[in-house]
């Protein structure tokens, strides 16, 4: 929420990008209340509709285990191989629920104009947050980008081993 008001505030009253930006502050601030969005109910239609569905299998490397505590955040997401470094799809996890199998589909789209969907070759990476803020701060534990097809059937593996310098 905090990146997408920051990027408000670049925009002009009457660009084309702010009713997006600004759906997208209401639609967060919606689900970390609780509250269910109209976009929500359209994505998880579209995700059931036959959508790509990823297997991503999460876990912390054993060697990293003693740096995380279990009430912080963990954000697993994906992007487009090679293409616009907005998320595609992501959820937010605690480190309490690692190791964890979890799917990814166009119902974790953070912009509907960007899903898994109009993509063939995506990269998964997950991190680990102290500050609860999804950009990578120096600290945070994260995994390498695993490159995969996104209509690959088996289970995407992540190791988050790495420490953001």
């Amino acid at each position: 929420i905090a990146s997408w008001e920051r990027i408000r505030k670049q925009l002009g009253p009457d660009s084309d990008v702010r009713e997006s930006v600004d759906k997208m502050i209401g639609d967060a601030k919606a689900h970390l209340r609780g509250e269910p969005t109209a976009d929500t109910a359209t994505a998880a239609t579209v995700g059931a509709a036959g959508g790509p569905r990823l297997q991503v299998r999460v876990a912390l490397a054993k060697t990293r285990a003693g740096q995380a505590s279990p009430g912080d955040t963990v954000f697993v997401f994906a992007k487009a191989a090679g293409g616009p470094p907005t998320p595609l799809a992501i959820r937010r996890l605690q480190a309490s629920d690692l190791p964890t199998t979890i799917e990814l589909t166009d119902a974790d789209a953070m912009v509907p104009e960007m899903r898994l969907s109009k993509f063939k070759r995506i990269t998964v990476t997950a991190r680990i947050s102290k500050s609860g803020d999804a950009s990578a701060k120096p600290g945070d534990l994260q995994s390498a980008a695993i490159e995969a097809d996104v209509a690959q059937s088996v289970p995407i593996e992540v190791s988050i081993d790495q420490v953001v310098p």
